[in-house]
């Protein structure tokens, strides 16, 4: 790729919904005239009762999150207000609590706007769809789905013993990290519980992938060439930049570093613009995606002594 072509990074937070699909109520009508009377529809019971995901635009929440805030219904928006009664509001939460120090993070995205909207469980969903999505302010209505338990249906999972070892395939029993109940009871998990994935690889007849991937050339290679991949790039450290460039990335990785609440050591990817010296941050590598070691040589920082200072901030944590 040219290196004066610009690179440019897209950003997108996405919010999911729990939402999207659900059944629209309908009414059918025979012969109007004859027979005036209604029929509708049952809700679908794929949806939660009595809960809508509403999204606010800026002029709304200037008007009515001190209020929501404070754990108000009745706001300075009188069409809100006149929804109050007429669907029977007992609540309205901020979808994404208040992010505390991360709080300006997610306003960036907007992900402050999005409010759960709790009302009485007898007003159909479509009533209650229609009457929100009328009132000036709000941009974005949506139904909720509910949580519902499903078989673990991997036909690997036998053979993936670190989630369930029960000593059949000659293992050691409960020798795992016990997912079954977490599976079975659906729990969301908890804010002190730390995750770590560790990528195994990729099994290309997967039945869930083998229809999907794009077959490598000789030796895995996409490009038949049998490619080393980062072990080929050449690498320049430090970086040829100017010492105004080199204190703007090293500010924004620290940045990026807190804002996703990382610790330890991580490798943090930007582009430059050639053209008119932008910095863009492409993507954050972590443990164990990339020690990225290699980079703390040149500043006097030994692989034994950063696996030191790693191991007792890991210690420090615990």
């Amino acid at each position: 790729m040219n290196m004066k072509t610009k690179q440019y990074l897209s950003i997108i937070a996405a919010l999911a919904l729990l939402a999207t699909g659900c059944a629209k109520d309908g009414i059918s009508v025979d012969n109007a005239e004859e027979n005036p009377q209604e029929t509708v529809q049952p809700e679908d019971a794929s949806c939660e009762p009595g809960v809508m995901v509403v999204e606010f635009d800026d002029d709304m929440l200037a008007l009515i999150e001190s209020d929501l805030a404070a754990g108000k219904v009745v706001t300075k928006s009188m069409p809100l207000n006149s929804a109050l009664d007429e669907l029977g509001i007992v609540s309205m939460e901020r979808l994404i609590p208040d992010g505390g120090e991360w709080e300006r993070s997610q306003r960036e995205f907007g992900l402050h706007r999005f409010y759960k909207v709790r009302f009485d469980e007898s007003q159909p969903l479509t009533k209650a769809s229609m009457t929100l999505e009328s009132i000036p302010g709000i941009i974005g209505v949506e139904k909720r789905h509910r949580l519902s338990r499903r078989s673990f249906d991997d036909p690997y999972l036998s053979k993936q013993w670190h989630y369930y070892n029960d000593g059949s395939n000659g293992g050691t029993a409960g020798a795992d990290i016990n997912v079954m109940p977490v599976w079975e009871q659906i729990t969301t998990g908890s804010s002190k519980v730390i995750v770590g994935v560790v990528d195994g690889g990729i099994d290309m007849e997967h039945p869930d992938l083998a229809a999907a991937v794009i077959p490598g050339g000789k030796n895995g290679s996409k490009s038949g060439g049998g490619s080393k991949g980062m072990a080929t790039l050449k690498r320049k450290i430090p970086a040829d930049i100017s010492d105004e460039t080199r204190e703007q990335i090293r500010t924004l990785a620290v940045k990026a570093f807190k804002c996703l609440g990382a610790s330890g050591t991580s490798r943090i990817d930007f582009m430059i613009d050639m053209d008119n010296g932008n910095v863009y941050l492409n993507e954050i590598n972590t443990i164990p995606g990339s020690l990225a070691f290699y980079l703390w040589e040149p500043v006097g920082v030994k692989y034994p002594d950063l696996l030191d200072e790693m191991i007792s901030l890991a210690l420090k944590r615990e």
